[in-house]
């Protein structure tokens, strides 16, 4: 099986994956939280997305369906930090439901989850042939 690792949080769009659990959240206090993902099989395909130092999580304890991984938007940003958070500049993820495969699309607004961490970093395991081509690798880091 090849792993790779990054820390660019829109690397988890790019493998197809539904259904998301949260694994662990570790140390006293709270130093890593851990979600991980695959596709049924965690042998041929499995992502684990660690977020180191979280200060806010405002995420189910499981989800399935199309998500989209990002960055908050500034907006985003400041009304977690503001509201939630002692410190006051931190790195905000959000994880938004993703409408755009359903037809027709529901009628309500897609669900937002906001974690907030110091940083994030994803690991990506593959048993399959070609891990770049799973990723389409164009160069992240």
């Amino acid at each position: 099986m090849e792993t790779r690792i990054f820390t660019d949080i829109e690397v988890v769009n790019r493998v197809w994956v539904e259904s998301y659990v949260i694994e662990s959240i570790e140390a006293f206090d709270a130093e890593i939280l851990q979600i991980t993902g695959d596709r049924g099989n965690p042998e041929y395909l499995r992502i684990d997305i660690q977020f180191i130092a979280p200060h806010y999580i405002a995420c189910a304890t499981w989800f399935e369906g199309e998500v989209r991984w990002r960055m908050a938007s500034e907006q985003e940003t400041q009304m977690v930090c503001l509201a939630y958070t002692d410190s006051g500049q931190t790195n905000v993820y959000c994880i938004e439901e993703n409408f755009e495969a359903f037809t027709p699309h529901p009628s309500r607004e897609p669900r937002k989850f906001f974690i907030a961490a110091g940083s994030v970093q994803i690991r990506v395991s593959y048993g399959g042939d070609n891990i770049d081509e799973l990723l389409k690798l164009k160069k992240f880091e």
